[in-house]
């Protein structure tokens, strides 16, 4: 099964049944990560990137519309039109933590990938996507 039918089952349990806690998991492409060193200024060797339940669920509570999207998310972190840093709190923590930010136009619509850059696991977590209103 190739990666976008792997986050298509999952977004399809994912959305059947809130009880339902899985992950996909791919890799961090080379290009990404020479493009991330040069705004963060850290080496990204050895990062995956993770598409989870919880965050899929989130994205169809806010954002349900583009939820399509969620399976582009490998095609939008390798190929991106724009990549971008930012900050947001963590709401457990209350502490301030980097959030990387992958653009990638579809068809005339910019959709917008945010990941939450984990160091300890080395891996970047989906939390959220949405096209950005104008």
């Amino acid at each position: 099964m190739d990666l976008e039918k792997k986050i298509e089952e999952l977004i399809k349990k994912s959305l059947e049944n809130k009880q339902f806690t899985e992950s996909v998991f791919f890799d961090l492409r080379l290009n990404t990560q020479v493009e991330l060193k040069k705004i963060l200024f850290k080496n990204f060797d050895g990062y995956k990137c993770e598409i989870n339940s919880h965050d899929i669920r989130h994205t169809n509570k806010n954002h349900s519309e583009d939820l399509i999207f969620i399976p582009k998310i490998p095609d939008i972190i390798e190929n991106f039109s724009e990549i971008k840093k930012s900050f947001v709190e963590d709401k457990k923590t209350k502490k301030t933590i980097y959030a990387i930010e992958f653009y990638k136009k579809y068809d005339n619509k910019t959709v917008k990938a945010v990941k939450i850059h984990l160091r300890k696991e080395k891996i970047l977590r989906m939390k959220t996507l949405f096209i950005p209103k104008k």
